[in-house]
């Protein structure tokens, strides 16, 4: 069954469409991620997932509900969290401080996350200005974890990181997925996205040009390496 369904969907920002017909679909338990060069229309469809862009056409439905053009809590009382780019993480607040933002009543304890994010706890009293891109970055799932969501969207999870770290975020996506959270992850890192995924969309110029599972990337590779502007897939 599907979680997430975008039908049609157009949108762009003051009157220029991004968007053309986009259609994507991502099931319940799944790991999902949407490839594409930069500037593609990858990080415009996450936020018209969570209602920061408005559509100019086409349905959003989460979990059959229709919340297409709903102001964002909308997207956040369905149960979806979303790591934007820049990881959104507070510079002068601790780490416990940043976690403790999300004004939630039913959510995972402070306890979990840390044993979740284990080196979070070490870093608890430690500044976010003072803390590594990959710590940063773990923060900053580890907040959208903090409300417990069905759906969890990552937009470019592994931009800025050591390979080593890049490494340690896919672990942790992989032990999320695992917990049954269901993930749509946007990238431009083909290998780390193909490593974590198991259904691909590759978005060009504002549309969905190619979608299939990892043995359809491996068996269209020459048409996915056009799309991507790389030199491999795997």
């Amino acid at each position: 069954m599907a979680l997430l369904e975008l039908d049609g969907i157009g949108a762009g920002y003051g009157g220029s469409d991004v968007l053309q017909d986009v259609s994507l679909s991502v099931e319940d338990g799944s790991v999902v991620t949407l490839l594409g060069r930069n500037g593609v229309g990858k990080t415009t469809t996450l936020r018209t997932v969570v209602g920061l862009v408005e559509p100019t056409a086409g349905t959003v439905r989460f979990d059959g509900d229709d919340v297409t053009g709903g102001p964002p809590h909308v997207a956040h009382d369905h149960g979806v969290g979303f790591v934007t780019e820049d990881r959104g993480v507070f510079p002068d607040l601790t780490v416990e401080e940043n976690l403790r933002v999300p004004d939630v009543d039913d959510g995972r304890s402070l306890d979990e996350l840390y044993d979740f994010f284990p080196k979070l706890r070490e870093l608890r009293t430690s500044r976010g200005k003072h803390l590594s891109g990959g710590e940063q970055q773990m923060l900053a799932i580890a907040r959208a974890l903090r409300s417990d969501p069905r759906l969890l969207l990552l937009d470019e999870p592994s931009e800025g990181l050591a390979p080593q770290i890049v490494e340690n975020v896919g672990a942790v996506i992989e032990e999320i997925a695992a917990g049954g959270t269901t993930l749509l992850i946007v990238e431009q890192n083909v290998r780390f996205a193909l490593a974590v995924a198991e259904y691909t969309y590759i978005m060009d110029g504002g549309q969905i040009v190619f979608e299939g599972s990892d043995e359809d990337v491996d068996a269209n590779a020459e048409e996915v390496r056009r799309y991507l502007g790389v030199r491999e897939t795997a």
